[in-house]
C-alpha cells in the first residue's frame, strides 16, 4: 500500500480503525463502509469526495456522496450557521449515512463540522467507519476564501465566531499545505483501506 509522507494513519481501535479493518478482510469484507471527512470551510472536502467517487465508480457502483449544503437544500427548513444548527445538520448526515450504509452503499461524507460527541457516536454507530482529517491552517483558506467567510462580516463562521474541534483519532490525516491534487490525496484514502485494495491506482 502506498501511503504519502504527508499521510498519518492512526489505529482509534475498535469501529473503524487501520486494525479493524485488517481484522474485518480476515472474516471477508462488508460491502458497505462510511468515510467521512472533516475540513474547515476552505479545505475542499467536498472536492475530495468527488476525487474519491470518481476513483470508486468505476470498480463498484454502490458509492454515494452526500454534504451539508445538498441535505439542507432538500430539507429546505432554512438552518443558520449557529453552532446549534450546525449540530442538528451533522446529526441529519449521521442518519443518512447510517442508513445508507446499512442498505450497503459505501457513503461518502462531507461534513464542515465537528466535535468530540458526534464523532464518538460515529464510531459507535455507523459501520465500517473510516475519519478522514484534512487538516491545514486557518490562514491559507483565509486567503481564498471567496465567500468572506474568515473576514469576520459574514458571522457565525467555524474557527471565527465558532470553535473548531479538529478530529483527535481520524483514521488519515492529510496535510493541505502541500501541493497534492485532490485526485492525489484521495488516492491516499483509497490506499488507507484495505477493502479497496482491489481498486486500481490511476495516478
Amino acid at each position: 500500500r502506498r501511503v504519502s509522507r504527508h499521510s498519518v494513519i492512526k489505529d482509534p481501535g475498535q469501529n473503524g480503525g487501520p486494525a479493524a479493518v485488517k481484522a474485518e478482510a480476515a472474516r471477508g469484507e462488508a460491502d458497505n463502509r462510511v468515510i467521512w471527512v472533516i475540513g474547515l470551510s476552505g479545505s475542499h472536502n467536498a472536492t475530495l469526495c468527488d476525487a474519491l467517487r470518481s476513483l470508486l465508480k468505476p470498480s463498484m457502483s454502490e458509492v454515494v456522496l452526500i454534504d451539508g449544503e445538498t441535505v439542507g437544500q432538500v430539507r429546505g427548513d432554512g438552518l443558520g450557521g449557529s453552532e446549534e444548527d450546525r449540530i442538528v445538520q451533522i446529526k441529519r448526515l449521521q442518519k443518512l449515512a447510517k442508513t445508507l450504509s446499512e442498505q450497503g452503499f459505501v457513503v461518502l461524507v462531507a461534513a464542515l463540522y465537528s466535535n468530540p460527541e458526534l464523532l464518538a457516536w460515529n464510531r459507535k454507530n455507523l459501520q465500517n467507519y473510516h475519519e478522514v482529517y484534512l487538516e491545514v491552517s486557518v490562514e491559507p483558506v483565509r486567503c481564498r476564501d471567496a465567500e468572506k467567510l474568515y473576514d469576520g462580516t459574514a458571522g457565525r463562521s467555524v474557527e471565527v465566531d465558532i470553535p473548531w474541534h479538529a478530529p483527535e483519532s481520524p483514521d488519515i490525516m492529510l496535510s493541505l499545505e502541500d501541493a497534492d491534487t485532490p485526485k492525489a490525496l484521495a488516492q491516499r484514502v483509497i490506499d488507507s483501506i484495505s477493502r479497496f485494495e482491489r481498486v486500481p491506482a490511476v495516478i
